[in-house]
């Protein structure tokens, strides 16, 4: 945190990944003291509007910490509530892109399992399309159509 050269928000992202890294190999480093000390850090990036930072950071403690860590618990009670909210349009709008991707994947399944040979262009145009409803279009259209640039009309 004393790289005055580095922006607030960037600093506030390493001291917490930092001392995250740290605690996974020495668990008994994460003090309550040292996670409340911590927990503004959070702040910090909410102020800044960073949502991916604590998402990433939210991520990881969930990932490498065990499910009934006090360590785990500690460090998650202390996202602010205000944190948490910011975080959740982000978190979802990961989730629906992930399901639409999906989507883009099962039209593709389809017409792979039908033996429909696939353009590198109509592939494309599917794995590019963010537009669940056409993509759900194309997947009831992927069973009965003919060939693969006959997906994309109509």
């Amino acid at each position: 945190m004393d790289d005055l050269e580095t922006d607030l928000p960037t600093r506030a992202l390493v001291e917490l990944a930092r001392a995250f890294l740290h605690a996974y190999g020495n668990p008994g480093a994460l003090t309550e003291q040292r996670i409340a000390e911590l927990a503004p850090l959070f702040d910090i990036l909410v102020e800044h509007n960073r949502p991916e930072d604590i998402h990433m950071l939210r991520v990881y403690v969930i990932s490498a910490f065990e499910a009934n860590s006090r360590l785990r618990d500690l460090i998650l009670q202390s996202i602010s509530k205000e944190a948490m909210m910011k975080m959740m349009p982000y978190e979802q709008e990961l989730i629906a892109k992930g399901e639409v991707k999906e989507r883009a994947k099962s039209v593709l399944g389809v017409l792979e399992h039908r033996a429909i040979t696939i353009s590198t262009a109509v592939r494309e145009r599917v794995l590019s399309t963010g537009d669940a409803s056409l993509l759900q279009h194309w997947f009831d259209r992927a069973f009965s159509i003919a060939s693969g640039e006959d997906l994309l009309e109509g």
